[in-house]
């Protein structure tokens, strides 16, 4: 066996069955599917089931529902795989045909692989997740708090070897991160850790916070569409062009974006400026603003005379002065100064 693809799957009985043949039918024959059940329905159960019985390289575990999201049983799914190369596929995506070779390259040299990352839009266009796992800056992005991540479950694969001396493998994610992101993050803090992104997009993606506003029949349809797309003889051509749009479509909106961002930061400076000059005007006029500030005050309640002398005397009111002076004046300023 060159190569076992995990599949967690939950309540997914439409989707189950276009996903697991996308990664039956790759270029690479000698590949597995391990659907790992997190506590499925009954129809998930049955199509898991009816798969099993029509491939024999299909395994279906069917375990109850786990903690949080089953991080645990996608350890067993990994430490019950035949190959050292590790691929996932969410139950509600499709490989195309070419990505287990591609990840069998990329694993050859490297420990921790990915295709080139991205999704299908609610337009049908496709979008980037760009990362480069080669490069320590990337590396280091996932890293950094608070969460970010580009790597997706689908698409993703990894050497058994290598999980497995792991100090931890797949765990209950702990809240504030993503399950998949929390798991990825022990890989790319080992010592050892060597990580590669294919230059192609061999995955179909479907996020379902990008596609929540259709019927799930009407996503079946979408996902059937796509389905009939990954088994074109031309499939890696015509990604290979849909590649070429996103990237320029992207480029475009990081122009816009750093033009935007370079015109905020201009004019952040600018206020800046003029805020330190009215402070440095503020800091001229402190003692006879101070002097107002007593002036002020109603020295004609006598009872309370002492009182008044300890406050004004005391650090808490000259240091204070400034900050009293300058909220008023931006109050009574322009409005651009103002909150």
């Amino acid at each position: 066996m060159r190569a076992s693809i995990v599949v967690p799957a939950f309540r997914s009985a439409d989707t189950l069955r276009l996903a697991v043949n996308s990664g039956l039918r790759q270029t690479v024959a000698e590949v597995e599917v391990l659907i790992i059940g997190d506590g499925v329905d009954h129809a998930t159960r049955r199509v898991a089931d009816e798969i099993v019985e029509q491939d024999a390289r299909v395994r279906f575990f069917d375990l109850p529902k786990g903690e949080n999201r089953g991080e645990r049983h996608r350890d067993l799914g990994v430490r019950e795989a035949r190959s050292d190369a590790i691929l996932y596929l969410a139950d509600d995506d499709i490989l195309l045909p070419h990505h287990t070779a591609n990840m069998l390259d990329l694993l050859a040299d490297h420990r921790f692989a990915q295709s080139r990352n991205g999704y299908i839009g609610a337009d049908d266009r496709l979008e980037l997740f760009p990362a480069d796992l080669a490069d320590p800056g990337s590396i280091a992005w996932h890293l950094t708090d608070p969460p970010r991540n580009s790597v997706s479950i689908t698409g993703t694969a990894h050497s058994r070897a290598f999980y497995l001396g792991l100090d931890c493998g797949w765990d209950v994610t702990p809240p504030g991160i993503w399950t998949d992101l929390y798991m990825w993050r022990a890989f790319f803090r080992h010592p050892d850790f060597s990580g590669a992104t294919h230059h192609e997009v061999s995955t179909l993606q479907f996020p379902a916070t990008v596609h929540r506003e259709r019927a799930p029949t009407e996503f079946l349809e979408v996902m059937h569409r796509w389905d009939a797309f990954s088994r074109l003889p031309d499939v890696r051509a015509r990604m290979a062009v849909m590649l070429d749009e996103a990237e320029r479509r992207a480029l475009v909106r990081l122009t816009m974006l750093s033009t935007d961002v370079s015109m905020v930061a201009e004019d952040l400076r600018q206020r800046l400026a003029e805020a330190e000059a009215a402070l440095a005007i503020a800091l001229a006029q402190l003692p006879q603003q101070h002097l107002d500030d007593v002036t002020a005050l109603d020295e004609k309640d006598y009872a309370h005379r002492a009182e008044l002398d300890e406050i004004r005397s005391s650090t808490s009111w000259r240091v204070t002065a400034p900050l009293r002076w300058l909220s008023a004046a931006v109050a009574s300023s322009s409005p651009r100064f103002r909150p």
